[in-house]
């Protein structure tokens, strides 16, 4: 079992140069999967500190396609219901496939897009805060 950075594919250290992924839901499916299909590597999944920058910003990039995909989703229960609606018919079933269409463009937008999250990203960035701090008052009495 490896430790391995997503970004750069990498081998690294887990002890302060890298900081470790949220195994969530996704993940832990993901590794159910493989491991049914014999395929699983187990690897411990990290973020080198050098890379954190570019995974922030897919990471991000990840959170904003979210909100479009959900608003995707919404506009086409909104359009598949209110469509029948204002020619006068309602029908269950269109209600229930219209939901069930909304469900599965969220899901399968967001999940193919899917960038986990990081833990410890808060420390490491008041840490790197105090540095960058430090330095900017070196370089004033400098």
């Amino acid at each position: 079992m490896a430790n391995i950075c997503i970004v750069c594919k990498k081998e690294v250290a887990p002890s302060g140069k890298a900081l470790k992924i949220k195994e969530d839901r996704l993940i832990r499916s993901i590794r159910a999967i493989k491991n049914a299909l014999h395929i699983a590597q187990n690897n411990k999944l990290f973020v080198c500190k050098d890379d954190l920058a570019e995974h922030n910003g897919r990471r991000k990039k990840f959170e904003k396609d979210s909100v479009v995909f959900g608003v995707a989703a919404v506009a086409i229960i909104l359009v598949m219901v209110g469509l029948p609606l204002l020619g006068g018919n309602f029908s269950i079933n269109i209600f229930l496939i219209s939901i069930l269409m909304g469900i599965i463009v969220f899901i399968f937008g967001a999940m193919f897009k899917y960038v986990p999250a990081v833990e410890g990203v808060r420390e490491f960035n008041e840490v790197k805060g105090v540095k960058e701090a430090e330095k900017a008052k070196e370089a004033k009495a400098g």
